[in-house]
């Protein structure tokens, strides 16, 4: 449930989560730092804070819907939500300067039946937290975008995940770091129907096939134009 990912920022620093516990006399406190690490577990530049003080059950929830990623250069940038298509971007030194927002892509709600079959799986696998104390909700929402990382000219990729990927495949918007849009890709989808994680940095777009039946296979993409 906890966000994972560390990204290198510069030459003696990393950028990305890391959780902050927290205990009073009557209270215990759970906290995420997104920030930017030198050092040590203490946040040199802090981007952004959430907080909850337990028993939290929303903390689960909230927690699944933050997606980050760091460029080289320090630019942070991170989604609180991503059940909607807004992004905060963070210059190096920690302030907000700018943001990415779409209009046209609206939230996509669950089924009452989704809903309930998600409680189900969590707390099944919530047996093992001694944390958890019950309650869990999910999101009512779908998650639409996935960050999925820095290129080597400093563009985010956003991964679509509201498009029809069988009639579109996999769909990207670039974005600069000051929020203008520069283009869009895509990606077809092999023919097994595999599904499939990308990773973009600045050395180029990996593409992660996983399917339990077939060997783990990583594939490079080249960005070509098309007219």
């Amino acid at each position: 449930m906890f966000p994972t990912g560390m990204y290198p920022v510069d030459s003696t620093s990393i950028a990305g989560a890391i959780l902050d516990l927290q205990m009073g006399e009557n209270q215990i406190l759970f906290a995420v730092n997104f920030a930017r690490f030198d050092s040590n577990s203490t946040p040199s530049v802090l981007f952004n804070r959430r907080e909850w003080e337990w028993p939290s059950p929303e903390m689960y929830t909230e927690i699944e819907m933050v997606h980050y990623v760091a460029a080289p250069d320090g630019t942070f940038y991170l989604t609180m939500d991503n059940t909607e298509y807004s992004v905060s971007i963070y210059s190096e030194s920690g302030e907000l300067a700018d943001s990415i927002y779409r209009s046209d892509a609206p939230r996509m709600p669950k089924t009452d039946e989704e809903i309930e079959e998600e409680i189900a799986i969590f707390e099944e696998h919530a047996v093992e937290d001694q944390a958890y104390t019950g309650g869990y909700q999910p999101c009512p929402y779908y998650q639409i975008i996935s960050l999925t990382g820095v290129d080597e000219d400093g563009n985010l990729w956003i991964e679509r995940l509201d498009t029809d990927q069988d009639a579109e495949g996999y769909m990207f918007d670039v974005w600069d770091s000051t929020g203008n849009l520069v283009y869009t890709a895509s990606f077809r989808e092999p023919e097994s129907g595999s599904e499939i994680y990308f990773h973009v940095d600045q050395y180029g777009i990996l593409a992660e096939v996983a399917d339990p039946d077939l060997f783990p296979q990583v594939l490079y993409l080249e960005l070509r134009d098309q007219e």
